[in-house]
């Protein structure tokens, strides 16, 4: 064997027992898990009693309001046909107990 095919062979042995330890010494990563993060009850309650309030009240009955509540913040989604509506929505929903503030996202249209 010739020094420049030793030479070759050595480096060639040096490099894979480098790859072979870092792969060792760093394990893959583990893909990251999101997992969904359901509502509390206490949560679920709230948005349930305000669903309740809405659906129960002749001015919203036929709103297409959307709730979702999260630590207490509630957030109004959907449309109303005027600016007095969305106040009306608003002072109904503020008065659950449990609401901690209101993010109204309610396009008027």
């Amino acid at each position: 064997m010739s020094k420049h095919t030793q030479r070759k062979s050595a480096i060639l042995a040096a490099l894979f027992l480098g790859l072979s330890g870092f792969a060792l010494a760093a394990p893959a990563a583990e893909p990251q898990q999101t997992a969904a993060v359901s509502p509390s009850a206490e949560d679920q309650n709230i948005t349930a009693k305000i669903k309740s309030a809405l659906q129960s009240d002749k001015q919203t009955a036929k709103l297409a309001i959307e709730v979702q509540t999260k630590d207490g913040v509630v957030t109004l989604g959907g449309s109303a046909p005027n600016a007095n509506a969305v106040s009306y929505v608003l002072s109904l929903v503020s008065g659950v107990p449990g609401v901690k503030d209101i993010q109204n996202q309610i396009r008027i249209g």
